[in-house]
């Protein structure tokens, strides 16, 4: 119990940690005091992550590594994207082949800060304080990766290979499916494809293996569970960290709680939430793609799919071939 308790607020606070991370820069920003508090931050940032041990600050900074790529993705350009799927990838093989990828994506990014693009009035001061906040953190993570206080999960190099391939499958999958839904909430059609688009993710992350199936379930669930907490209001944040929790049970204890956070998703899509203007949809369609979801989890679940994953394989995005 005491290891499923550690692993669960270990998920939960690392999701914590990347929204504290968004609000941080952006508070940080609006005081003027972006530049002064980049180094500290970086500091304070390394400490933290060392306190969760060894293998949970590699996925932590994994995870920051695919934030530090979406830097500028407010710009709109095509080329932030590009950019973000390269990070994407540099995590995914800094996790599973070398930690030094990682190194190398937090040392280069300086260099990209200073490509001429258009920023807001509150972000001018952002490239200067990139070069105090990444290039700190990507020295330590050289020091930890020589000093072998960060190793890769798995071995071999067709491992990963496959392992790294199947953790940037579910995060362009994650990606594609966001992009889906603003295009379709824009043009009018969410609700008419909400139940198709639940039934070819199903379909999708069927293919990936039992354990990284499992795994990307785990990952949606957060992502449906963030649907509204866009909204600012406490509930809607509430319930979100709640989701990121039972997809961290569903993983580590049974995946009977991925069904029970989907179902829940039904009734709470369709409760009154304060949308933006062209997402009136959004509670319907939402509640009409956790339906198919919730049959398939249920079926699975009783069909023992999917097993939760202990020690050895916590975290780790791997999957053997469906039996």
């Amino acid at each position: 119990m005491l290891r499923l308790l550690r692993l669960t607020m270990t998920t939960v606070g690392i999701v914590v940690l990347l929204i504290f991370l968004g609000f941080a820069v952006g508070a940080a920003a609006s005081a003027k005091v972006l530049i002064a508090a980049a180094l500290p931050f970086s500091v304070i940032l390394i400490l933290i992550l060392r306190v969760l041990g060894q293998r949970p600050e590699l996925i932590a900074w994994s995870a920051l590594t695919v934030w530090l790529g979406s830097t500028y993705l407010q710009t709109g350009s095509p080329l932030e994207i590009v950019v973000l799927c390269v990070y994407m990838a540099l995590a995914a093989f800094g996790l599973f082949r070398s930690p030094y990828l990682l190194a190398f994506a937090w040392l280069f990014h300086p260099i990209w800060d200073f490509l001429p693009r258009e920023l807001p009035t509150l972000m001018l001061d952002l490239p200067m304080a990139c070069i105090l906040f990444d290039i700190p953190i990507g020295l330590y993570l050289i020091w930890a990766t020589r000093a072998r206080r960060l190793t890769v999960f798995g071995s071999g190099v067709d491992q990963a290979v496959g392992n790294a391939a199947r953790t940037l499958a579910v995060a362009f999958i994650l990606l594609a499916l966001t992009y889906a839904v603003v295009a379709l909430a824009e043009a009018g059609l969410l609700l008419w494809s909400a139940v198709p688009l639940a039934i070819v993710l199903i379909l999708v992350l069927s293919l990936l293996g039992r354990t990284a199936e499992l795994l990307a379930w785990a990952v949606f669930t957060g992502w449906m569970g963030m649907a509204f907490a866009h909204t600012g209001g406490l509930l809607e944040a509430l319930v979100f960290f709640a989701s990121v929790a039972l997809a961290g049970l569903g993983v580590f204890r049974s995946p009977a709680f991925l069904v029970g956070a989907w179902a829940f998703f039904v009734p709470w899509s369709l409760a009154p939430h304060a949308l933006p203007a062209g997402y009136e949809d959004l509670r319907i369609g939402a509640a009409l793609f956790a339906v198919p979801i919730v049959v398939y989890l249920f079926i699975g679940l009783r069909g023992l799919r999917w097993r939760p994953i202990d020690d050895a394989q916590a975290a780790i995005v791997a999957a053997r071939p469906p039996a």
